[in-house]
């Protein structure tokens, strides 16, 4: 469901009311974040984290030890194996933490 607003779901699936768990961006969730409230009151999903500028993030996993990643929200840096976000059209990256907040 990454990028993609959901009102309903494609028959073969079912309702949103049955669902246990969504696989949003390659993650899966079993809950949504408090202020989202509930899988069972859902009725639009919009999960995919974006940059300031409107533009989607894509997940990416740092390689190098040598090259930080900085989140632009927090101002952490990254190790190598963390998971970020980024936007390279912004120069924009984002910590998993921080783009699971509501924007």
């Amino acid at each position: 469901l990454y990028g993609n607003r959901l009102a309903t779901l494609p028959e073969s699936v079912g309702d949103l009311s049955a669902m246990s768990w969504v696989l949003l961006g390659g993650n899966k969730v079993t809950s949504l974040p408090q202020s989202l409230g509930s899988l069972e009151k859902l009725q639009a999903l919009d999960m995919a984290p974006q940059c300031p500028g409107g533009h989607f993030l894509q997940r990416f996993i740092t390689r190098s030890a040598y090259r930080a990643f900085y989140c632009n929200v927090c101002g952490g840096s990254s190790k190598a194996g963390d998971a970020m976000w980024g936007c390279r059209k912004c120069n924009y990256d984002a910590c998993s933490k921080c783009s699971e907040a509501p924007q």
